[in-house]
């Protein structure tokens, strides 16, 4: 399944498709199967590629390698982290990834899938913190989702979603998708 997050479609056998793209389309992304790995760059999924609004055609291919379903796997919900200074930056990765890591390592077999879900509030209305907060997911030994949260948005841009996401998307690809794990669908 493939997306610009209006309109979706199925690619053929051999991946191939085309849709005609809304014109407000952001990102068209790929819903990865579960039996495929979500494609990261470290921990963070890039399973999406921008769309340049000055091109008429948008061409996008994406690299999926095949893997195993996991029928059963650990979900890591990550509840608004909300750093706003440097100091909560800092506390972030060394007690929250740091718990998760321990976690990983010591709780659960070798052979236990991970998902990691940040579920919105990446940071309280600070955006420069993004590139140390990716720097810290990146240490989890799995991927990790993001989703937006309201102080995600940018607080300068009032009663519009459409543009108020642009720090998010600059970071961390669209607002809305959607992916596979196991018999699971996450919207």
């Amino acid at each position: 399944v493939v997306s610009d997050g209006y309109s979706v479609t199925l690619t053929d056998r051999g991946g191939i498709y085309q849709m005609k793209r809304n014109m407000m389309a952001k990102f068209v992304f790929v819903s990865v199967p579960a039996n495929y790995k979500l494609p990261v760059a470290g921990s963070i999924p890039v399973h999406y590629k921008p769309i340049d609004q000055e091109l008429e055609v948008v061409y996008a291919d994406f690299q999926l390698e095949k893997g195993k379903i996991d029928k059963e796997f650990n979900l890591v919900v990550i509840a608004d982290p909300q750093p706003a200074h440097d100091w909560e930056l800092v506390r972030f990765r060394n007690e929250t990834v740091k718990d998760i890591k321990t976690l990983v390592q010591n709780e659960y077999p070798a052979a236990t899938a991970f998902l990691g879900l940040a579920v919105g509030d990446l940071t309280w209305d600070a955006p420069q913190l993004y590139p140390g907060f990716t720097n810290a997911v990146n240490e989890i030994p799995f991927p990790v989702l993001m989703t937006i949260g309201n102080h995600d948005h940018d607080e300068k841009v009032v009663d519009d979603d459409y543009n108020a996401s642009h720090n998010f998307e600059k970071y961390f690809g669209p607002a809305y998708y959607s992916y596979n794990k196991g018999d699971c669908h996450f919207i």
